[in-house]
């Protein structure tokens, strides 16, 4: 089957004056995206405008939902903050980003006639980015937007006439069966056309039943059905010059377009979400175990790096990136686990129901009893307060939920990837130097714990809306807390302590002992201070 080649960049010079600049490149090209409603696909928008102000017309295949169009969808996005420096640097580049409405999980990508004669004529870049990132999606939806969706953008890719460049969006994980993960594309778990064909008759009840089965040594829909993309991308490529790049797990912005952006829920940020609220307090996991997060504006700068190569390259076998942290700039999850906790106590949410907490342990014997008690049970006690009160209980639902969603963690928190990431390197040695700082994919300097600082604000302005006016409040809330658990941790171990004396000879020695000899300390006190 197609790889990449060992060097496939022997025919480039560092800094060459033949080859282009990034933004060279990129200067009066139509541009297609799928998923630019997404974290990734918003991003990706940003940055071209930002800084590739003389790029051409970037055509978003988006959806309607909720009652908008995709041209009201497409408005929302743009008005975000997000764009806030492109509105200010670059304001006429906003007229640049077209609405193209379509889906990839519809026959054609449900493009009219007329749009997909106008790409036909006009794309000479796509950056593939659509995707379902649920790891637990039903296989029959997985299969339709992570396979066969995969399937009709390659034949899309077949007409358009002036296309130099095809990138795909593809995951690190998506060959998590193995190890060390190679810059190369693997033999896929089955035939995807007969996986497409068989979810094709059965119904939603037997794509259930047969989905363990299916899914074999792979933990979840996301990465199995990635893994199958991958053969399909290598499958279909003809003489398109086409890349593969895989992002490790994605978190908050580094430093584009500012720290700490973030406006989703996925990944690193539910977690940070739960922690940050005092509700969770447990994981499974291993706490030494690498935790491989990239930060957005590092795979934007390389996605659109490969996407520069790619066009101007021309390579004949499909490319793969890794684009991962693990190799260059190790963190485990146990201090995330650190990082986390002491930057939600010093910048607080608001409506916090616990004093924040939180450990990964590795023993599923202690993984449940401690969930049992210091998840479950204050569950139960709070709903049934609640009713008491008149109100309606819920907090035992929203544990379920929580459960049920960190659940689908355990596979990547639980085990640690040897990821080769060579090609950003040899990307990296022919790119000019200008590109070099504008497109930096470099993460060797990045220091965790003020990422995390970054992350903790980002989600609590971003993602949950709040105001950093409010922290004063917040932090007077969390004191009362931390109040109010001191007190009850006191009063829990008075009433055991109790129970122990009135049922055990051994417990009321010890407390009589105990007793005696703070008499004894308090008696002689006075003649120690006496004392010259």
């Amino acid at each position: 089957m197609d790889t990449i080649t060992s060097d496939p960049l022997v025919e480039m010079t560092t800094g060459s004056t033949t080859v282009p600049t990034i933004t060279d490149f990129y200067a009066g090209k139509d541009i297609l995206i799928t998923g630019a409603t997404g974290f990734v696909g918003k991003v990706l928008v940003e940055k071209l405008l930002r800084s590739c102000g003389d790029v051409g017309n970037l055509y978003c295949l988006i959806r309607p939902k909720s009652g908008k169009d995709h041209n009201q969808r497409l408005l929302a996005i743009l008005s975000e903050k997000l764009f806030d420096r492109v509105r200010k640097e670059r304001p006429a580049c906003i007229g640049k980003v077209k609405a193209v409405n379509g889906d990839i999980i519809e026959g054609n990508l449900g493009l009219s006639a007329e749009d997909e004669a106008m790409l036909i004529s006009n794309v000479s870049v796509l950056f593939h980015c659509a995707a379902t990132v649920k790891f637990n999606e039903p296989l029959r939806l997985a299969i339709r937007m992570n396979v066969a969706g995969v399937q009709r953008v390659v034949k899309l890719t077949e007409k358009l006439t002036k296309l130099e460049s095809f990138v795909h969006v593809s995951t690190a994980y998506a060959n998590c069966d193995k190890n060390r993960i190679s810059e190369c594309v693997y033999p896929p778990p089955m035939c995807p056309e007969k996986l497409i064909k068989a979810v094709g008759w059965m119904d939603d009840s037997m794509c259930d039943a047969v989905c363990p089965f299916v899914l074999g040594n792979w933990p979840n829909t996301y990465t199995y059905t990635k893994a199958m993309a991958e053969y399909i991308i290598v499958q279909g490529k003809r003489d398109i010059p086409t890349s593969i790049i895989r992002p490790s797990i994605i978190g908050a912005a580094w430093r584009e377009p500012f720290p700490g952006w973030i406006d989703n829920f996925n990944g690193p940020t539910g977690l940070l979400i739960g922690v940050s609220k005092g509700l969770l307090r447990l994981m499974k996991g291993e706490r030494k175990a690498i935790a491989d997060i990239i930060p957005v504006d590092i795979f934007v700068n390389m996605l659109i790096t490969v996407g520069w190569y790619t066009g101007t390259c021309r390579p004949e076998k499909v490319n793969v990136f890794h684009c991962t942290s693990g190799s260059v700039n190790k963190v485990s999850w146990g201090e995330i686990e650190r990082y986390i906790v002491s930057n939600v106590t010093k910048m607080p949410v608001e409506n916090i129901f616990r004093v924040p907490y939180c450990r990964f342990t590795n023993s599923s014997l202690c993984y449940k009893t401690l969930t049992f008690a210091d998840h479950i049970i204050p569950a139960y006690l709070f709903d049934l307060w609640t009713r008491v009160m008149g109100g309606k209980p819920v907090l035992a639902g929203v544990y379920d939920k929580l459960h049920r969603a960190i659940s689908s963690l355990d596979h990547f928190t639980s085990n640690s990837w040897e990821f080769v990431s060579e090609n950003p390197a040899k990307l990296s040695e022919i790119m000019h130097a200008e590109d070099k700082k504008a497109f930096s994919y470099d993460i060797k300097a990045m220091q965790w714990e003020k990422y995390w600082e970054n992350y903790v604000l980002g989600t609590k302005q971003y993602v949950l809306k709040e105001e950093l006016s409010g922290l004063p409040d917040a932090r007077k809330r969390l004191q009362r807390l931390r109040l109010i658990q001191y007190l009850l941790n006191a009063t829990l171990f008075l009433l055991v302590w109790r129970l122990l004396i009135a049922r055990t000879h051994f417990a009321r020695k010890l407390w009589q002992f105990v007793v005696g000899l703070s008499q004894k300390f308090v008696v002689g006190l006075p003649k120690v201070t006496r004392s010259p």
